[in-house]
């Protein structure tokens, strides 16, 4: 199911960024094409929820709401020791 819905979206960014040339973005202004968006069960919990990745880049971001229901980008990155 998750694999899914993120393959449904990379088809649905593909169509768009691939519309908008790179010379048309206003800038200060990300890039559609330079944006990769998937959904995966980061924490692992027993609910099985997907959390959403937005990735400019190369760095991944968490996309989340603020208690406002505002979307907010947090920067995500695995811990290693």
């Amino acid at each position: 199911e998750a694999s899914y819905l993120s393959y449904q979206l990379s088809l649905l960014q593909k169509k768009y960024s691939a519309a908008v040339p790179r010379e048309q973005i206003q800038k200060d202004f990300v890039v559609p094409s330079d944006i990769e968006i998937k959904c995966e069960d980061l924490d692992k919990d027993f609910e099985h929820k997907l959390e959403t990745i937005l990735t400019i880049n190369g760095t991944s971001y968490l996309f989340k709401r603020d208690e406002n229901g505002n979307p907010r980008l947090k920067l995500y990155y695995v811990k290693t020791d």
